[in-house]
This record gives structure tokens, sequence and C-alpha cells, in this order.
């Protein structure tokens, strides 16, 4: 049975293990190679973590162009409602008009705090330098006539600012500008398991079907049940299907139930019915009772009706 459009559009997604190079043309020093991880993401500076097993390269450029973009510099976050957050580090000097004597150069301490003449302990930290400014002319206020002051960052440590009111940091040009490209693809594989001679991995070569992929793994038993095979598939779907398959008549060539395998469905051979009753019999009847095999137990088969 021929690959169908989706079937081809599935061969092209990425999947765990795929090996990926994000190339940043204008801002190089972002420019890495990730791993698909074993939960489908690829994690990346300043976005985090996005999926990408299951979508196809293009798909997920996009969508990391997207992620970036929105984080990219803009010139109308360039606006007046911009304001600097003070954060533990900062060097600071607290200058006064009529005063100079209270003049000071502090830094911010670890606990966000500064200490000055007369008023103290002060927190700055999470507190714009307006803000900082207005608590201690109201703190001053209560030794000094009319204290006008002014407080000057003379070296921050953090690129945190509001804008309107929200927490907010600087943007960064052309990280938009991004390309990604598929370095090295992990290996494409099937898996059979169940009533055939040798379970296991097999090679995923479009194209690949049930049938092929069976007799990959030393084909059919005795014991196989071919009326009853089970393909279970994730990739690509939203949630795992399971199709069955009637192929007592595709080995012999008088019908066409076989389907085209995707990369990483699994196959499962099940036992027929009558071997089923046979190891029941032999596990539960002909271990106790070594004389019952003598027995007709004809009835049983009748069972796998």
């Amino acid at each position: 049975m021929p690959l169908e459009a989706s079937d081809l559009a599935v061969l092209d997604t990425l999947a765990v293990g795929d090996s990926l190079s994000l190339r940043f043309p204008y801002r190089p020093e972002y420019s890495e190679r990730v791993v698909v991880r074993a939960d489908g993401r690829i994690a990346l500076p300043l976005i985090g973590a996005i999926q990408a097993a299951g979508r196809t390269a293009d798909e997920t450029q996009a969508e990391l162009r997207r992620r970036y973009a929105a984080i990219a510099y803009d010139p109308s976050r360039q606006a007046p409602g911009k304001q600097y957050v003070i954060g533990a580090g900062d060097q600071l000097e607290i200058r006064f008009r009529d005063a100079e004597k209270l003049n000071a150069d502090v830094t911010v301490r670890p606990d966000g705090k500064i200490s000055l003449a007369l008023v103290k302990t002060v927190t700055a930290e999470g507190k714009t330098p307006e803000e900082l400014e207005d608590e201690l002319i109201g703190r001053y206020s209560r030794t000094l006539k009319n204290p006008d002051l002014v407080v000057i960052v003379h070296r921050y440590t953090s690129d945190r600012y509001y804008l309107d009111g929200r927490p907010a940091r600087p943007g960064i040009r052309d990280l938009d500008e991004l390309t990604l490209a598929v370095q090295s693809f992990a290996p494409r594989q099937v898996f059979v398991a169940g009533e055939v001679r040798n379970p296991g991995f097999v090679p995923y070569q479009q194209p690949l079907t049930v049938l092929e992929a069976i007799i990959a793994a030393g084909g059919f038993v005795r014991s196989s049940e071919l009326s009853r095979v089970l393909v279970l598939r994730k990739m690509g779907t939203a949630k795992p299907t399971a199709t069955f398959l009637n192929l007592k008549k595709d080995i012999k060539g008088l019908a066409s139930n076989d389907m085209a395998l995707r990369p990483f469905d699994i196959v499962v051979v099940p036992k027929s019915k009558i071997t089923q009753i046979t190891d029941f019999l032999d596990q539960y009847l002909y271990q106790l009772i070594p004389a019952a095999r003598t027995v007709n137990f004809g009835f049983f088969y009748d069972l796998r009706k």
C-alpha cells in the first residue's frame, strides 16, 4: 500500500534525539546546537523550552521566530513611562541641595537595604529612584525642614525596568532573524513485538509496510494470530491510535489490508486463540496431571471460533 500525503508529511517531522543548529546571523553569541529532548522539547536562551518533536523544521523555525520577535528590541518601548528599578548591588548617590553634609554614596546591600544618617535603614531594592526619593524626603522631613534631595544611580546591576507599570526588560535587536537547520536525525525505527521470530526494533526505510516490518523481524511463527495484528501510532497524532489488521489473505496475495508504517510505530502480533488455550492447558492442567495429555480436549478448540 503506497504512502499517503499525511504519511509523507510525518516523515519530515522532527523526533527525539534529532540534532538541530540554531543560528543568529546578527547575534552570533546566541547561536548554538541543541538536541530534541526525551519530552520532545528543545531548551533555548531567553525563551525557555518549546515543542519540536512532531513539527517540521520549518514549523519549528517559524515558532522560534515568533517567540524571539516577542522579546526583540522595539523602539516603541522607549516610552516616557519607562522607569528603572533599583536592585541589590546598585551604587547610589544621595545628594542634598542645602545639607551637603548628609550627602552619601551607598551600595544596596544583598538584603535590598541602604543605611543613611538620621533615617538609618531604608529598603531601596524594587523601587524606582523617584520612589526612593519620595520615601527619603518623607523620612528626612521628620528632622529637616523642607529637605531637597535627589537619588542618582551611579552603577546598576540589573536591566529590569517598569513599562506602563509592568516589569519588563530591554529587548535585543535582530533575534528574530534566526535560521534552524537539522544537523543529524536520530535513527527512525519501528518496534515489532509479539509472535514473531525476532521481536525488537526494525530500521525504518521509506516505504515500510506492516508485513515488511514483520518479515524484517523474522516473520510469523506458528502461534501468530494473523487476523488481529495491531498497529499503535503516536507520532503525528494528538492521541495514540490503535489499528487492527487482518493479514491472513495478504500473505497469500489475495488481499491488500497491509498498511504503510510511520517512524516509531509499534506493531504487535498477538497469539492465536488456539495457542492461548494450549498454553493454558500446559500451564494449569498438564503440569499437574501429566496423564491428561492423552485425553481428548478437542472441545476447547471450538472456543477459537
